[in-house]
C-alpha cells in the first residue's frame, strides 16, 4: 500500500500474492497526501493474485481516485498497466524486453535528456536499465540509442613555494 510518493525505483522478479497485486505496489492511495508514483519501471516474468476477485495490474493493482502514476514502464506480462484505474496515468506504456534492452526506456526515465542522469545503462550488457552511475548514459543521436560514460575531472591545483 502506497500512502506519499515512490520515485524511481524498479522491480525485476516474480510476485505471488492474495489481493490487489501491481508490479509497482498493490494499492495506490490518496487522501491528505496524494499518491504519486514516478520515473518506475517493473519487469517480471509471472504475476499471479490467489484471489480471484483481486485487481491485477503490470504497475498498480488499485490506482485510487487521486492516485497519479506517471513516466512508467511495464514489460507485457498482464493485459493492463493498472488492474482498477480510478486515479490519473500519464506516459505510462508497456515495452517490449527489445525497447528496455535498446535504451529507449532509459532514455525516456531520464525524461529524454543526459543533463542530470538519474538512470544508466551499459547497452549490450545491461538489458534494464539501472541506477548505478558507473553503468552508462544513454545519449540518442541520429535515430539511435547509444551510450556515452561519465567522465569525472578533478581540478589539480599546484602550489609553487
Amino acid at each position: 500500500k502506497l500512502y506519499g510518493s515512490l520515485s524511481n525505483c524498479y522491480y525485476a522478479g516474480n510476485i505471488r500474492v492474495s489481493g490487489a497485486v501491481g508490479g509497482l505496489v498493490g494499492n495506490c492511495y490518496s487522501g491528505s497526501v496524494s499518491s504519486e508514483i514516478d520515473h518506475c519501471y517493473m519487469a517480471s516474468a509471472q504475476m499471479k493474485t490467489s484471489d480471484s476477485s483481486a485487481s491485477c495490474g503490470a504497475l498498480v493493482g488499485t490506482l485510487h481516485t487521486g492516485g497519479k502514476v506517471y513516466c512508467c514502464y511495464s514489460t507485457d506480462v498482464t493485459d493492463n498497466l493498472f488492474g482498477v484505474n480510478n486515479g490519473s496515468d500519464l506516459l505510462c506504456y508497456f515495452s517490449s524486453g527489445e525497447e528496455f534492452a535498446s535504451g529507449s526506456v532509459c532514455w525516456k526515465l531520464n525524461d529524454s535528456s543526459n543533463d542530470t542522469p538519474v538512470w544508466y545503462q551499459t547497452l549490450g550488457e545491461d538489458l534494464y536499465p539501472v541506477l548505478d552511475a558507473t553503468h552508462g548514459v544513454v545519449v540518442y543521436k541520429e535515430d539511435n540509442y547509444k551510450e556515452k560514460y561519465n567522465v569525472f575531472i578533478v581540478d589539480i591545483c599546484i602550489c609553487l613555494c
